[in-house]
């Protein structure tokens, strides 16, 4: 833990304890393991780490939070093999980047945020780019580091 100035700064890590699969699934969906609790006013920088493989169906990935942040930015990204594959810069919760196709890979997501007046949890979404009845899967060992700020 840092210390400034009398505030001790708290870092949260959560990670997924067991694969996931979606199937026939291309809405996003919240994941139920990768997601951290933000209080209304509260500043915080968090970073997702996602290993994941799509068969036929591809991946849709993006991350959500409470409404009326104050100040939003966040990158993501999925890398397949030796290079970066797509990335998007948002300044909006909920905007799904795509990877398509047969895939394997890592999505990164690095988020700050000056939370506005509503509580609620900061929260990776993923689906199928493309419903499939092939599994597209989270694996277990991703997770999501957050730390949250001073005042």
């Amino acid at each position: 833990m840092g210390s400034h100035g009398g505030y001790v700064s708290e870092i949260l890590l959560v990670n997924k304890t067991a694969d996931q699969n979606l199937i026939n699934d291309a809405s996003l969906n919240d994941d139920p393991d990768l997601t951290i609790p933000i209080a209304a006013g509260e500043n915080m920088f968090v970073e997702f780490f996602v290993h994941y493989q799509a068969l036929a169906g591809g991946i849709r990935a993006s991350v959500n939070g409470p409404a009326a942040a104050t100040h939003l930015h966040y990158t993501v990204k999925i890398a397949t093999g030796v290079g970066l594959d797509t990335s998007n810069v948002e300044t909006v919760f909920d905007q799904p980047t795509v990877k398509a196709g047969a895939t394997q890979g890592f999505i990164t997501i690095t988020l700050g945020v000056h939370n506005g007046v509503n509580a609620g949890n900061i929260v990776f979404r993923w689906a199928q780019n493309g419903a499939d009845a092939n599994n597209t899967t989270v694996h277990e060992d991703s997770y999501v580091r957050a730390m949250r700020l001073s005042p």
